[in-house]
């Protein structure tokens, strides 16, 4: 239960964490279970009990977000929060309560919580293979660039700074849309040899794909049908192109 969170996260956004990030992620969480479970354990004198409390409350923790989330803006924070206090209560009442064995239910919830884990491990591991398909053909599309690219060395070539105002729409969209006259921040550019595009946008709505296309001088278009596939979700390949 306490990995599952961290694992489901990981592997429906496969490509845009490092694993170092969600290792760091998966230790913290299960120390910190792993210590309040033992406390329980102890204070309790039941090790089953002490986990199915555990699990209740990684549930209920984790669930809050997308609760929130599917309520809407009009629900109340500190609402949902006494009802999960009050369904906590309630399963720690009922847990030390309960008076026959329960290593059956125990069972019950590690074989759900395996099948969880095992699901979310299948799709990282289906990511990864994935990657196999597309990762040597886009080096050897970078090797061909940097060849290339080695091949016109020579000459003086000056420093570029990219700038990218990332989500900064322009003086027209900013003055109609909210207001704000830009006009003395866009003068200081110009004064200081800067070049602003009056009527531009931006040819993706993402970061991500909007850099590596201006990186690669190229729509992204082709070179998903090429070498990536249409129905890949990874981020993995637009950050070889990037870099």
């Amino acid at each position: 239960m306490a990995v599952y969170p961290v694992l489901f996260i990981f592997s429906n956004n496969i490509g845009q964490f490092y694993l170092s990030a969600v290792v760091k992620a998966m230790l913290l969480i299960l120390g910190s279970t792993l210590a309040v479970w033992c406390f329980l354990g102890i204070i309790i004198k039941n090790y089953h009990k002490a986990g199915i409390i555990v699990s209740i409350f990684l549930f209920l923790f984790f669930s809050y977000g997308h609760v929130k989330f599917l309520l809407g803006d009009n629900a109340s924070s500190v609402g949902i929060l006494l009802v999960w206090l009050a369904l906590f209560v309630l399963g720690i009442y009922r847990t030390v309560k309960w008076k026959n064995p329960i290593n059956k239910e125990t069972q019950i919830f590690n074989v759900m919580a395996g099948a969880l884990v095992m699901f979310s491990v299948v799709i990282f591991i289906y990511g990864q293979l994935n990657s196999i398909g597309w990762n040597p053909q886009l080096d050897a599309r970078i090797g061909a660039n940097e060849n290339f690219e080695q091949k016109k060395k020579g000459g003086y070539y000056p420093d570029i700074y990219f700038i990218v105002l990332d989500a900064y729409a322009r003086n027209d969209v900013l003055r109609e849309m909210y207001d704000f006259d830009n006009i003395e921040f866009l003068t200081y550019l110009r004064n200081k040899g800067f070049y602003i595009a009056e009527r531009s946008s931006a040819n993706y709505c993402q970061t991500g794909l909007s850099i590596a296309s201006c990186f690669n001088l190229c729509y992204l278009d082709k070179m998903v049908e090429k070498y990536v596939g249409q129905y890949n979700l990874s981020r993995g390949p637009l950050k070889k192109i990037i870099t």
